[in-house]
């Protein structure tokens, strides 16, 4: 499919809405910031929906080339929601366990146990959630994720605890 010069060029600078203030950059950085700033800065469902359909618009302007990944981005976007939700955790736990089939950078698999552990933790199972939150503290080095693994490690080993 050959870019369509009557849409916005993916490489020029796009506004959207950034935790209540405009931001110009351009829609690739646009995609990443949503992606990584605003949707985990708010637990807000209402915003992370606002989040979701401007990925979509994101997707349907960008040139095919970018269409794979931000779809694939996409698909982790509604798990997260999906997650927060607390709804179709099956789904989610589907999209996140993609991971283990493909090749991809450390950090992507990482992200994705700690998901997975969240899972396993909304599920109340707790095994398989100290699991994935253990091997996220080991092998998450500095990313955020680490921190968080560890506070659920300390909480499932406190309901651990209350149970004896």
């Amino acid at each position: 499919m050959l870019w369509n010069s009557s849409l916005p060029n993916p490489k020029e600078k796009v506004n959207f809405k950034y935790s209540d203030r405009i931001v110009d950059v351009s829609a690739k950085e646009s995609f990443r910031l949503n992606f990584n700033g605003y949707f985990e800065e708010t637990k807000e469902l209402e915003r992370i929906k606002t989040l979701i359909n401007q990925v979509k618009e994101l997707i349907d302007i960008s040139p095919l080339k970018f269409k794979t990944q931000l779809i694939s981005n996409y698909n982790q976007i509604i798990a997260r929601y999906y997650i927060l939700a607390n709804i179709h955790l099956n789904l989610a736990e589907q999209e996140f366990s993609k991971i283990f089939r493909a090749n991809f950078p450390k950090f992507n698999v990482v992200v994705n146990v700690y998901y997975l552990g969240l899972i396993a933790y909304k599920q109340t199972d707790y095994k398989r959630a100290l699991e994935y939150f253990r091997s996220v503290a080991k092998n998450g080095n500095k990313l955020s994720v680490v921190k968080k693994a560890n506070e659920y490690i300390e909480k499932i080993n406190e309901e651990i605890r209350k149970e004896f």
